[in-house]
C-alpha cells in the first residue's frame, strides 16, 4: 500500500478539521469518505475500535482522536501548531482539551441521545440539558473571540479549523450572528477561505478543487483497511 496518508471522515463530522489542516500544510494525502453503518463494520472497526473519525493511517500506524491526528498531520508547522516547551503550546494544548472535552462532548445528548438514555420520552429534558451546557460553552468562545480574530490570536493555528466544525453545528441550534456575534464572525472568516470551501465541497459533493494541490483523491474503505489486523 501507498505511505500516502489516508484520512477516514465523515460528512458534518468533526474531521472536516483535518481535512483542512491537511491543505494548510500542503502535505499529500488520500481521503475514505465513511457513513454511520461503515463507522461500526468490521472492516473499520480495525482502524478505530471505537467507530468514530477521524482516524489517519499511514502505512501499517494508525491514530485517532483529533487531539493526535490534527498535530500529526501538523508536525514541524510551527505557524500551525506552536512548539514543544513554549507557553504557546501550552496554551494551544488547553484550547484542544477543551474543544475536544468540553464543546465537542456537549453536543453527545443532541445527535446520540440513546448512548445516555434507554427511554427515548426523556430525549426532551435531555437535549434541553445538552442545549443548556452548548450555551455556556458559546458565551465562553463568544467571550474570547470579541478581541481576536482566531483561537490564539491573530494568526490561524490548526484549533481554527477544529472550533469551525464544531461551531457550525449550533447553526441549527442557536441563532448565532446575533446571540454570539464573535463566533459567527469566526465562522464567516473560516468559510471564506478556500480550504474549508474546498472541504465542505468535499464532504457535500465528494469533491473539489484542492487548494493546496495535496489531495490525491478517495480511496474505498476496502482499500483503505486492507492488510489491518
Amino acid at each position: 500500500m501507498s505511505e500516502t496518508p489516508i484520512l477516514f471522515y465523515m460528512p458534518g463530522a468533526c474531521s472536516l478539521a483535518a481535512i483542512v489542516v491537511f491543505e494548510y500544510t500542503g502535505r499529500p494525502y488520500r481521503l475514505c469518505r465513511m457513513d454511520h453503518e461503515q463507522l461500526h463494520e468490521d472492516a473499520y472497526l480495525r482502524v478505530n475500535p471505537q467507530g468514530k473519525v477521524p482516524a489517519l493511517r499511514e502505512g501499517d500506524f494508525v491514530l485517532a482522536e483529533n487531539g493526535a491526528v490534527l498535530p500529526r498531520i501538523a508536525r514541524g508547522r510551527d505557524d500551525l501548531l506552536p512548539p514543544d516547551g513554549t507557553d504557546e503550546r501550552d496554551r494551544a494544548n488547553q484550547w484542544m482539551s477543551f474543544l475536544a472535552s468540553g464543546f465537542h462532548t456537549a453536543f453527545g445528548p443532541i445527535y446520540g441521545p440513546r448512548r445516555y438514555l434507554a427511554d427515548a420520552s426523556l430525549d426532551g429534558a435531555l437535549k434541553e440539558g445538552a442545549r443548556a451546557q452548548i450555551a455556556r460553552h458559546m458565551d465562553f468562545l463568544n467571550d474570547r473571540l470579541e478581541s481576536r480574530d482566531y483561537v490564539l490570536g491573530a494568526k490561524r493555528t490548526l484549533l481554527d479549523p477544529y472550533l469551525y466544525a464544531l461551531s457550525r453545528w449550533t447553526k441549527s441550534l442557536f441563532d448565532v450572528p446575533s446571540r454570539y456575534p464573535a463566533v459567527a464572525a469566526h465562522q464567516a472568516r473560516m468559510e471564506a477561505t478556500e480550504e474549508v470551501r474546498f472541504a465542505l465541497a468535499i464532504e457535500a459533493e465528494g469533491e473539489g478543487r484542492s487548494p493546496s494541490g495535496a489531495f490525491e483523491g478517495h480511496v474505498p474503505v476496502e482499500d483503505a483497511t486492507a492488510g489491518l489486523g
